[in-house]
């Protein structure tokens, strides 16, 4: 089983902070030969919420997810074998403050350490 770690969600989204350009842009994070898909601005409503949930975030209804999604600046989904297991959502004014939030990785993928 592949591991993806916290930090690899949020080097992600501090490179798009700095080259921030709202298209989709693919990265492929490689470690012991499986492959991790790191996806921009593809995460639905629904799949923000499942995740949440099966990571033990508090339930939220289904429009403040697609409101936060809609308001933020980009978000990053991690994908293995078609399976969404993680995420991070950069929000700000485009400008000058932004924040890295709601990560949240599938438990059987985190990472005890790098």
């Amino acid at each position: 089983m592949k591991m993806v770690g916290c930090m690899q969600v949020h080097n992600v989204l501090n490179e798009r902070m700095k080259k921030y350009t709202g298209h989709v842009v693919k990265n492929r994070l490689w470690r012991k030969n499986r492959m991790i898909e790191l996806v921009d601005n593809i995460l639905t409503p629904e799949d923000f919420v499942r995740l949440r949930t099966a990571t033990g975030f508090a339930d939220i209804p289904l429009e403040h997810a697609r409101k936060a999604l809609q308001n933020g600046l980009i978000n990053v989904s991690a994908i293995k074998d078609g399976e969404l297991i993680g995420m991070g959502r950069l929000v700000g004014d485009g400008a000058m403050n932004s924040r890295i939030l709601n990560f949240s990785i599938k438990f059987g993928y985190m990472m005890m350490h790098s």
